[in-house]
Protein backbone atom coordinates (compact mmCIF):
# COMPACT_ATOMS: atom_id res chain seq x y z
CA UNK A 1 0.00 0.00 0.00
CA UNK A 2 1.29 3.46 -0.88
CA UNK A 3 0.20 6.68 0.82
CA UNK A 4 -0.27 9.78 -1.31
CA UNK A 5 -1.30 12.62 0.98
CA UNK A 6 -4.44 11.46 2.74
CA UNK A 7 -5.09 8.74 0.15
CA UNK A 8 -3.78 5.20 0.11
CA UNK A 9 -3.15 3.35 -3.14
CA UNK A 10 -3.88 -0.32 -2.70
CA UNK A 11 -4.34 -1.59 -6.25
CA UNK A 12 -3.78 -0.29 -9.76
CA UNK A 13 -5.46 -2.13 -12.62
CA UNK A 14 -4.51 -1.27 -16.19
CA UNK A 15 -6.64 -4.05 -17.58
CA UNK A 16 -8.38 -7.13 -16.23
CA UNK A 17 -7.73 -8.96 -19.48
CA UNK A 18 -5.45 -8.64 -22.49
CA UNK A 19 -6.21 -5.63 -24.70
CA UNK A 20 -5.52 -7.85 -27.68
CA UNK A 21 -6.10 -11.58 -27.49
CA UNK A 22 -2.77 -13.40 -27.91
CA UNK A 23 -4.21 -15.38 -30.82
CA UNK A 24 -5.10 -12.10 -32.62
CA UNK A 25 -1.66 -10.61 -31.98
CA UNK A 26 0.17 -13.80 -33.05
CA UNK A 27 -2.32 -15.55 -35.38
CA UNK A 28 0.20 -18.16 -36.55
CA UNK A 29 0.82 -19.40 -32.99
CA UNK A 30 -1.02 -22.05 -31.01
CA UNK A 31 -1.98 -22.23 -27.31
CA UNK A 32 0.92 -24.65 -26.86
CA UNK A 33 3.37 -22.03 -28.15
CA UNK A 34 1.98 -19.45 -25.69
CA UNK A 35 2.34 -21.95 -22.84
CA UNK A 36 5.96 -22.69 -23.83
CA UNK A 37 6.77 -18.94 -23.77
CA UNK A 38 4.79 -17.88 -20.70
CA UNK A 39 8.00 -17.28 -18.72
CA UNK A 40 8.82 -14.13 -20.73
CA UNK A 41 5.26 -13.07 -21.58
CA UNK A 42 4.10 -12.84 -17.96
CA UNK A 43 5.17 -10.01 -15.65
CA UNK A 44 7.95 -10.75 -13.17
CA UNK A 45 9.15 -9.45 -9.82
CA UNK A 46 12.81 -8.83 -9.10
CA UNK A 47 14.72 -7.75 -6.03
CA UNK A 48 15.36 -4.04 -6.72
CA UNK A 49 18.87 -4.20 -5.25
CA UNK A 50 20.13 -7.33 -7.00
CA UNK A 51 17.81 -7.90 -9.98
CA UNK A 52 17.27 -11.54 -8.99
CA UNK A 53 13.84 -13.07 -9.52
CA UNK A 54 11.29 -13.13 -6.70
CA UNK A 55 8.47 -15.68 -6.84
CA UNK A 56 5.04 -14.07 -7.19
CA UNK A 57 3.31 -15.22 -4.02
CA UNK A 58 1.17 -13.58 -1.35
CA UNK A 59 3.29 -11.19 0.71
CA UNK A 60 6.10 -10.94 -1.87
CA UNK A 61 7.51 -7.45 -2.50
CA UNK A 62 9.56 -6.57 -5.53
CA UNK A 63 10.06 -4.42 -8.59
CA UNK A 64 7.74 -5.07 -11.51
CA UNK A 65 9.41 -6.19 -14.75
CA UNK A 66 7.34 -6.15 -17.94
CA UNK A 67 7.72 -7.24 -21.54
CA UNK A 68 6.81 -4.90 -24.38
CA UNK A 69 4.82 -6.81 -26.99
CA UNK A 70 1.87 -4.49 -27.55
CA UNK A 71 3.44 -1.71 -29.61
CA UNK A 72 4.05 -1.86 -33.34
CA UNK A 73 7.69 -1.63 -34.38
CA UNK A 74 8.91 -1.82 -30.79
CA UNK A 75 11.59 -4.41 -30.08
CA UNK A 76 10.79 -7.20 -27.66
CA UNK A 77 12.48 -6.14 -24.45
CA UNK A 78 12.03 -6.75 -20.76
CA UNK A 79 12.14 -3.56 -18.75
CA UNK A 80 12.32 -2.72 -15.09
CA UNK A 81 9.60 -0.25 -14.15
CA UNK A 82 10.99 1.07 -10.87
CA UNK A 83 7.57 0.29 -9.33
CA UNK A 84 7.80 -1.65 -6.06
CA UNK A 85 4.73 -3.81 -5.53
CA UNK A 86 3.46 -6.13 -2.84
CA UNK A 87 1.32 -9.15 -3.68
CA UNK A 88 -1.74 -9.08 -1.43
CA UNK A 89 -3.42 -12.12 -2.96
CA UNK A 90 -3.08 -14.59 -5.79
CA UNK A 91 -6.65 -15.82 -6.15
CA UNK A 92 -9.32 -14.76 -8.59
CA UNK A 93 -10.49 -11.17 -8.18
CA UNK A 94 -14.05 -10.82 -6.89
CA UNK A 95 -14.65 -7.65 -8.92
Amino acid sequence: MKRVGEFSLDRVVESEEPLIAPADFFPESSPEVFAQNADWLEPRFVDPATGTDIAIAEGARGELVGTSIGKEAQPLVRYRTGDILEVTGTGTCAC
